[in-house]
This record gives structure tokens, sequence and C-alpha cells, in this order.
């Protein structure tokens, strides 16, 4: 359902942690805005641990 929301939700943090939190791999789909939020990140990752992969560079190295 991320994918085909508007580009306002897209960007809603709280939006952003319900799509990861139900399949990580979304992560690939958020703005940098959301890859580069650790909460965000880490929700992703517990959910699909392949999600880091599509964490922003400067996250991965929190993260890692």
């Amino acid at each position: 359902a991320y994918i085909f929301a508007s580009n306002r939700l897209k960007n809603n943090m709280e939006i952003m942690m319900a799509a990861v939190s139900k399949n990580g791999l979304i992560l690939s789909k958020l703005p940098i805005l959301g890859r580069d939020n650790k909460a965000i990140v880490t929700v992703a990752i517990k959910q699909n641990n392949n999600a880091i992969d599509y964490a922003y560079p400067t996250m991965m190295a929190q993260i890692e």
C-alpha cells in the first residue's frame, strides 16, 4: 500500500514506520529521509534482514 500512497503520505515518518514494520524491504522505496532514520532502518532490518541493503550508506555504518 505504501507505494500507492501520495507523496505527502510517503514522507510521513509514521507511515514509513508502519510500512517497514510489515515489510522491511519497503525500505528500498522510502525517500532518503526514511532510509537515513535509525529507528525506521532498525525496524526494517528486524522485519527482514535483507533490508540493510537499502539503508542509506551513512546509516549502514551505525547499524552494523
